[in-house]
């Protein structure tokens, strides 16, 4: 908002500044108008005053003019300025053009910056208000912050110049265009024009920004010269040969190229696109795209069949589609049309789109409709699973090759030419099984198990281990092939690569490759990471960047890479993922505790969706005078904006019409199809020249899908959930209420009479118009043309619920009328099939006509009657009987077997029976020989479609064995095990058996007299696998005897969740009840009778539900609102008919299950007895135990806490918990709201004061004043309706609220007090006590209230350590090793530097330096290393030992002190295996010591060496890459110059001992020594010179001892002695480049001065006490009164921290 506010007034001030100047231009213009008349005015009497005579000179009018011209010369230089500018602000434009961050557009920006701020004068403001409005993207970014001031603007500018203004990155962009652009034909004259001028454009950016040098790059010219074709090459030539020049430059061929550009314009036509030319968006460097059958706009030329002579082409021409493949031949012969694409204007050597057949395998050239076998297309609907496409490689957009060579297999048998495919993303490698037959290679078999993406396995079971020889066809080496295993079918989803597409485009690929060509089923071999040398790239070739790659590998040259060929390949290779995810979870949920399936949902109350889409129908439905019915889409809201989905309807119809010259006889029937709905007026055409207002316009793509139960009728589908911009149309679109009668109930009813009938509405959803309004939103496309559905669609989210609501609103119309007729289609209707049945034939005539005539009132036609009365068949006209073509029949072929809602009935025995097919599952996984995957048992398993549960006896145990695979965790795609095949064997036995299966439909028989209601009687049973209920209707003959029915049976597996065995016959009795509460409103029966042989359970429901557990209590609250609890009985177990559900084997007999236990056909004398005295274990772990605990309350301890509003919140808590304990009437629910926080504030300001002034307060209350020697005396202290005690004071009268008249009377010593004030102060940031105190003073009235803001000031640990200073200790004594008189390198410090790139051959090599220093005499040893591993500092130090001598200690940097170090440094000593040093070093009695962490300083004795080597080797060093040889003698060469350095003072005068060196101490010098004068023996000579030697040595280490030794005496820092030491138990605050660790605080364990101390850092979160490591930098902030107690460890964990000032 501040930028906006600050654009609005720069543009205020910019108007007034204009307006001023428009002004003052006007007084200028005035001033001048009056000063030029008064100079004519003055030189009209000088020029006569003068006589004719006169000899003097007149002077002319510049002369006069002259002095007020010099006057007014400044005046006229302004106004001047001044026009010239306004008159260019109001020609050109204030706006500069918009600018993002394209680099090539800056050079434009910049220019009309810089031009515009010069001719009109803008001022910095102005253009600080123009960049604000022309800067977008990451330009605005990079210069938002300075926006806002106009003293800014040369640093916007410099910094948009930096970023996007360079000029080596611009003129990089306009190369890479030219990088892009194809080659040029010789015809291609648009693109010639296109490449000069891109020419044009990088050469002038060239020299605008001075970067000459690009011009004459000779590599750039030969690329643009290869570019173009080669008459153009040939003319180039020339005309360079005669430019006369020594060095072509860019500027020259730039110069040609628009010569040859402007020609051609000449001949290039620029054409005008029309809207009706919108293609389809391309991927770059494809070609434009083309339709490949339909044509969206009319064209000139006028379509005619060679055959038919009608208008289309002949590949949409029926008569030849009809054709054979021989007579098609035959007549494109005789016609001389093109093979290729059949046109009659040329043959198929002239034809320019010619391609290869489409059919797979076939790689002739010539059209699809020719080839001579056809395939037949299948489509499979039968998906049990999703797949989700992940990657598209289509032909017609891009082709990706994969690294696929020729090779040729050795073996036993010969040589055999195959390819391979180099995979280095596969693990091992895999050979085809019948690549090995046919080499003879064998080896040993074992199973395989391949885990591909997304966990998909795959398993071998005999894959065979093999090793063999294998070389590339055109290299001659042999190489092995090792561990590589066999697999029947390898199946590699490649692209085909077409050799001479591939030369035609990239014609330097002939240098590599040689001429082949591949195809998926070529390749036999896949060549993983196991044989790493056979796959590895040894040269990659590639020219340009969208081209291939050539890679060169040991088997020879291989293509591969994103190649954009348009459309060269044929096929599209598309990878699949299987998503198994939900499929698991839908299982998994079918095996949930709750999941029954049989409790009828209510109706209402609807959702607010619903609701809405009610209205909508109600608002929008209506019956037309023609008698349909017309309803509107039920959108979502009115306010919404459809995408755009042109695109997606034009890809996926270019699809369908490419299925559709593959594949003739589905091209006829999709026409046919399209055509009978034009003829139905279904869909129509829209004209060109009705008008378009609709904003809701969608196009729907459409496909074709065939039932296969009915695989002669092809339906066209529009795919309403097809997405365009991430939305479907069916995302806009509400589903709408559910007004279907279930499943369940519809066949029940169709079981309560004697004659049934079933019928269906022919094509439902067409006979449904959308009204105008939303037609438009169903637009299809075809044949180049566009189409509206004027009908309901199949695939629409709304069409199921828009469609049974206009059914129900028509019948509605009849409800008085015809009130059985009205009811026969609300609720014997499912979805557009009648399924009715009656007790008498003639109910059942009258009410069939009788909705027939309502359907034919509202536009449905009732058709397809089947029935089992024959006078009804006898009845109903010949069209509304089911024509037998229709009828789905039986495997004997029985013309009296239909479907009714999936389930078979025999309308002439009047039964129902099962034909057990399953026609997705193989015949070896259907018959038991083959072992199925867990994917296989559930396919065939949810194949049995049984909704009544007739064959629940059998189906329930392959649930539970499912159930037991799903458990198992074996995969989807995964064989079972074998003891559960066995299972399964058995299971199958078992339902083959099932497929003789036959029960009456009718649930009475001619017997029933039906003079009462039935009876209903519900069998429940559980076990340990499953849970059961099924229902009987019991019902009397007319002999006085009874029958049995089976109803309905319904039945679960166990959950997964482990439940006790009565828990389980407690949810097989709650699903008996829903069952019987669904069974009583769709039959009319007379009483429920409910059994079950859980004792346990039949307890719990004479029990109360409040006395049980949760998961009892629920269940049986459940069962008792559903059923009375006296309609409970028991049965035993063998007479319990749900047994048969429940157990692992399947009954021998099936008459107990379905016409019900025997005892349901006698009298109920005869039932077993009913156990009433059935009472409640009082033991049963089902029962709550109740326990009561009296306590008092009390309000939470203060001393806990260390927030103020943490305190009153937990009060506010607290206090609401007892307020809803003693009112459970009035709960309080949710946030607590500010009257509950406003209570407990008053509570502890209560408490305070009564702790604080408790004789006050009992005085005042007594006396209405507190006592003389009472500190409040001088307040007047009054308690209020509270019991609060305050101030009376003497400002009763003024303005302002109670608590400032009379403030609330505290006391700081209070620990409450302590709290409130610590709030104030933090709410106050911190700031001054005066301000704390005046905000205090406000409410409350704190005794010493100054001195108790002072102390919480003084306590607050925040503002302590803002005001802490680091203290650092006195800097310690230097170690002993530092001032020991040692032999050189006995005390050594090692330090690595690097790395130095050097040349070893061809390649570059990386080496390491390690340094070694002596740290008593400061010399230093240099040792050159190949890398930092463990051993090669080992054999570093090796060397040392033998050329110095075995030191005793070694010092060396922690890891983590390579601050400065680069990342490869310390990655590579981190490596560096510590332990190995320090076992090393003990074998040698030498010490190996590692400086604290974080404390480089401690290393400084080599790191200031290390510099001093970098220094010298900066001079030494000529070349970047030398040699090792070169190297180590320079290293040599350094180490003696460093070693030279004086360690001493330098004297001046000549006659002073030199100063000392570390060389003095490692290289003694002989011509110190005074040679002796004489002949001497040998054995004198030697006395004498070790005598000489060893005095030499002494005189330099006495020299060391008197001159270097008081060097170090001084101390650079931390010189002076801290207040107060660090002491063992300070708290000190951590400073430290670790951001989790840096403020924190921790207590030291050490004391004293020292350089390392160690501390246990404190853990401030969740878990106060714990500890936790890490590494610091102490700055010395002590706090002694801090107490910290670690849990669980003594001390805590400690780490090493230095001490040093890092502030």
């Amino acid at each position: 908002m501040t930028q906006i506010r600050r654009q609005k007034l720069i543009q205020l001030k910019l108007d007034a500044a204009e307006q001023r100047a428009r002004l003052h231009l006007q007084l200028l213009e005035e001033k001048l108008a009056i000063e030029s008349q008064a100079l004519e005015e003055e030189e009209d009497p000088q020029l006569t005053c003068n006589p004719p005579g006169n000899s003097q000179t007149l002077p002319n009018a510049h002369d006069v003019r002259l002095p007020a011209c010099c006057q007014q010369n400044s005046e006229e230089n302004e106004l001047a300025n001044c026009v010239t500018m306004l008159l260019a602000r109001q020609s050109s434009t204030r706006e500069l053009p918009t600018f993002s961050d394209e680099p090539e557009e800056w050079s434009l920006f910049y220019s009309q910056f810089t031009s515009t701020t010069k001719l009109c004068g803008y001022s910095d403001d102005e253009n600080i208000a123009r960049l604000a409005r022309c800067l977008k993207g990451r330009a605005r970014d990079a210069v938002y912050a300075l926006l806002v001031s106009a003293s800014n603007l040369d640093r916007i500018i410099s910094t948009l110049k930096l970023r996007f203004g360079r000029p080596e990155n611009i003129i990089e962009i306009l190369l890479n265009k030219i990088h892009a652009i194809r080659d040029i034909r010789h015809d291609d004259i648009d693109r010639l024009i296109e490449f000069a001028t891109a020419v044009q454009n990088v050469t002038a950016t060239m020299k605008s920004t001075e970067e000459i040098g690009h011009l004459m790059n000779p590599t750039l010219i030969r690329e643009i010269v290869s570019k173009l074709p080669s008459t153009l090459r040939y003319q180039w030539a020339i005309h360079a040969a005669s430019l006369g020049v020594k060095t072509v430059t860019l500027s020259h061929i730039s110069e040609w190229l628009m010569t040859m550009a402007n020609a051609a314009s000449f001949i290039s036509s620029l054409t005008t696109k029309t809207s009706s030319d919108v293609k389809p968006p391309t991927r770059p460097n494809t070609r434009p795209w083309r339709p490949a059958v339909m044509a969206t706009t009319p064209t000139a030329v006028n379509l005619s069949c060679t055959l038919c002579g009608d208008a289309h082409d002949i590949q949409s021409c029926e008569r030849f589609i009809q054709m054979t493949t021989d007579d098609r031949w035959r007549f494109v012969t005789e016609k001389k049309l093109c093979f290729s694409c059949l046109s009659s204007r040329h043959q198929l050597r002239a034809c320019e789109k010619k391609t290869n057949c489409a059919v797979r395998d076939c790689m002739r050239v010539h059209h699809t409709l020719l080839h001579a076998v056809r395939r037949v297309m299948k489509i499979d609907n039968a998906v049990n699973h999703t797949d989700n496409t992940v990657n598209t490689l289509n032909s017609a957009d891009r082709h990706v090759f994969l690294k696929v060579v020729p090779v040729v297999v050795s073996g036993a048998k010969g040589d055999v030419l195959t390819y391979a495919l180099l995979d280095e993303g596969a693990a091992v490698t895999l050979v085809n099984s019948s690549l090995l037959e046919r080499a003879g290679i064998t080896g040993p078999t074992s199973s395989l198990r391949i885990r591909g993406a997304s966990g998909m396995t795959t398993i071998e079971p005999n894959s065979r281990l093999v090793s063999f020889n294998i070389r590339g066809v055109n290299v001659s080496n042999v190489y092995n092939v090792n561990s590589a295993r066999s697999v029947n079918n390898l199946n590699i989803c490649v692209d085909s690569f077409r050799y001479k597409k591939i030369v035609n485009k990239y014609p330097w690929v002939t240098d590599y490759v040689t001429d082949y060509d591949i195809r998926p089923d070529m390749i036999e071999l896949l060549i993983g990471q196991d044989n790493i040398d056979l796959i590895i790239t040894r040269q990659i070739i590639q020219r340009h960047k969208t081209g291939p790659i050539v890679s060169k590998t040991d088997l020879g040259y291989v293509v591969h890479g994103n190649v954009g060929l348009g459309s060269v390949p044929d096929d599209a290779t598309v990878l699949h993922s299987c998503r198994c995810d939900e499929l698991h979870e839908l299982v998994k949920q079918s095996f949930s505790t709750d999941s029954f399936g049989v409790k009828q949902t209510n109706d209402f109350p609807r959702s607010r969706e619903d609701q809405l889409a009610l209205s909508i129908m109600e608002r929008t439905t209506k019956l037309l005078p023609e008698g349909r019915w017309e309803t509107g889409l039920l959108w979502k809201s009115d306010d919404l904006q459809l995408p755009d989905s042109l695109p997606l309807a034009m890809s996926r119809l270019n699809g369908v019409q490419k299925k559709m010259v593959s594949y003739p006889e589905f091209a006829f029937q999709y026409r046919s199809k399209i055509e009978e709905n034009l003829d139905k007026g279904y869909i129509t055409k829209i004209q060109p020249g009705d008008p378009v207002t609709k904003t809701r316009i969608w196009y729907l793509p459409h496909f074709a899908v065939f039932n296969p139960n009915k695989p002669n009728k092809l339906r066209i589908v529009l795919d309403c959930a097809a997405k365009s911009g991430g939305k479907s149309f069916n995302d806009f679109l509400l589903r709408g209420p559910d007004f279907l009668t279930s499943l369940p109930a519809v066949l029940l009813k169709f079981r309560t009479g004697k004659f049934a009938v079933i019928a269906d509405i022919q094509e439902m959803f067409h006979r449904v118009l959308i009204r105008s309004e939303d037609r438009h939103a169903q637009r299809i496309l075809w044949d180049g043309e566009t189409y509206i559905m004027n009908v309901m669609t199949f695939g629409a989210v709304c069409s199921p619920s828009s469609a049974q609501f206009v059914k129900n609103i028509n019948a509605r119309r009849y409800e008085t009328t015809k009130p059985e007729a009205y009811k026969a289609i609300v609720d014997h209707h499912y979805v557009d099939d009648y399924i009715h049945s009656f007790d008498h034939e003639d109910d059942l005539i009258r009410v069939v006509d009788d909705v027939v005539h309502i359907h034919a009132s509202g536009g449905f036609n009732l058709r397809n009657f089947v029935s089992n009365s024959k006078r009804l068949l006898a009845h109903l006209p010949a069209e509304k009987l089911a024509p037998s073509c229709l009828k789905i029949l039986s495997d004997v072929k029985d013309d009296q077997v239909e479907r009714v809602l999936g389930v078979r009935w025999d309308r002439e025995t009047d039964e129902f029976l099962f034909h057990l097919k399953f026609p997705k599952v193989s015949e070896a996984i259907k018959t038991g020989i083959k072992r199925p995957t867990k994917r296989e048992v559930m396919r065939l398993i949810m194949s049995l479609f049984d909704p009544l549960g007739f064959l629940l006896y059998v189906t329930v145990k392959g649930r539970i064995l499912l159930q037991t695979i799903w458990k198992s965790n074996v995969g989807w795609d995964d064989e079972v095990e074998l003891s559960q095949f066995e299972k399964w064997q058995s299971w199958l036995t078992e339902l083959q058996k099932t497929s003789e299966f036959r029960t009456p439909r009718w649930l009475f028989n001619d017997g029933c007299g039906k003079q009462e209601p039935p009876e209903l009687h519900i069998f429940c049973d559980a076990s340990s696998k499953a849970f059961a209920s099924v229902a009987y209707l019991r019902d009397k003959t007319t002999d006085g005897k009874w029958h049995g029915s089976f109803v309905i049976a319904r039945a679960r597996v166990a959950p997964l969740k482990v439940m006790s065995i009565p828990r389980l016959e407690l949810q097989a009795a709650l699903m008996g009840a829903r069952l019987a509460h669904t069974l009583k409103k769709n039959i009319d029966v007379n009483t429920v009778t409910y059994w079950s042989d859980s004792k346990t359970v039949l307890s719990w429901l004479r029990s109360d539900s409040g006395r049980f557990k949760p998961f009892v209590a629920h269940r049986v609250s459940e069962i008792s609102e559903l059923t009375e609890v006296s309609h409970w009985r028991w049965v035993p177990s063998g007479l319990n008919a749900a047994d048969d559900a429940t157990r692992e084997t399947v009954a021998e007999d099936n008459t107990r299950w379905m016409n019900g236990p025997s005892f349901l056909r006698e009298p109920k004398e005869t039932w077993p007895p009913d156990d009433s005295i059935i009472s409640l274990d009082p033991d049963d772990v089902e029962v709550k135990v109740c326990t009561i605990t009296l306590m008092t309350v009390e309000l939470p301890d203060d001393s806990r806490f260390s927030r103020y509003w943490r305190l009153i919140r937990s009060t506010a808590w607290f206090m609401r918990a007892v307020h809803n304990w003693m009112h459970k009437s009035s709960k309080r629910h949710g946030e607590l709201i500010a009257d509950e926080v406003k209570v407990a504030e008053l509570i502890w300001i209560r408490k305070s004061q009564r702790r604080m002034f408790s004789d006050d307060i009992e005085s005042v209350k007594k006396t209405g004043q507190v006592k003389r020697d009472s500190p409040l005396r001088q307040l007047t202290p009054f308690l209020d309706k509270d019991g609060i005690l305050r101030v009376r004071g003497r400002i009763c009268r003024a303005d302002g609220d109670n608590d400032f008249r009379h403030p609330i009377i505290l006391n700081p010593k209070d620990r409450y007090v302590k709290l409130q004030l610590m709030q104030y102060h933090v709410d106050s940031a911190h700031n001054g006590r005066e301000r704390v105190l005046h905000e205090v003073r406000r409410r409350f009235w704190i005794i010493n209230g100054r001195n108790a803001v002072k102390m919480t000031w003084n306590d607050c640990q925040f503002c302590k350590n803002s005001r802490a200073k680091p203290s650092p200790p006195l800097m310690a004594d230097l170690p002993d090793v530092r001032l020991k008189v040692s032999r050189p390198f006995t005390y050594t410090g090692l330090d690595y530097f690097g790395p130095i790139i050097v040349k070893v051959g061809r390649r570059h090599e990386k080496r390491w330096v390690a340094l070694f220093t002596c740290l008593t005499v400061r010399s230093i040893h240099l040792e050159l290393v190949h890398d930092l591993t463990t051993s090669s500092v080992l054999m570093s130090l090796r060397r040392l030992i033998a050329r110095r001598g075995c030191p005793s200690i070694i010092f060396s940097d922690n890891a983590t002190t390579f601050r400065g170090a680069d990342r490869e440094l310390k990655r590579a000593v981190q490596s560096i295996d510590k332990d190995e040093l320090i076992t090393f070093g003990s074998i040698r009695h030498l010490e190996w010591r590692f400086i604290a962490p974080d404390a480089p300083h401690m290393g400084g004795c080599w790191e200031r060496l290390v510099r001093s080597v970098k220094t010298s080797l900066r001079v030494t060093l000529k070349t970047r890459t030398p040699n090792d040889q070169t190297l180590m003698t320079l290293l040599t060469e350094a180490e003696f110059m460093v070693n030279s350095r004086p360690l001493t003072y330098v004297p001046l005068d000549f006659d002073d001992d030199l100063p000392l060196t570390p060389n003095d101490f490692l290289l003694p010098k002989t011509e110190f020594i005074d040679h002796p004068f004489g002949m001497f023996t040998d054995h004198d000579l030697l006395k004498r010179t070790w005598r000489e030697s060893q005095r030499l040595a002494d005189l330099i280490w006495k020299r060391w001892v008197k001159e270097y030794l008081p060097t170090l005496t001084r101390r650079d820092k931390w010189y002076r002695d801290s207040d107060r030491p660090l002491a063992i138990g300070d708290v000190v605050v951590v400073v430290d480049s670790y951001p989790a660790t840096s403020g924190r605080l921790a207590r030291s364990s050490r004391s004293s001065l020292v350089r390392t101390t160690w501390f246990a850092l404190l853990k401030f979160g969740p878990d106060m006490d714990s500890t936790q490591d890490r590494r610091g930098n102490c700055a010395g902030w002590t706090y002694t009164h801090l107490e910290y107690q670690p849990s669980g460890t003594e001390g805590g964990d400690v780490v090493a921290c230095n001490l040093i000032d890092k502030t």
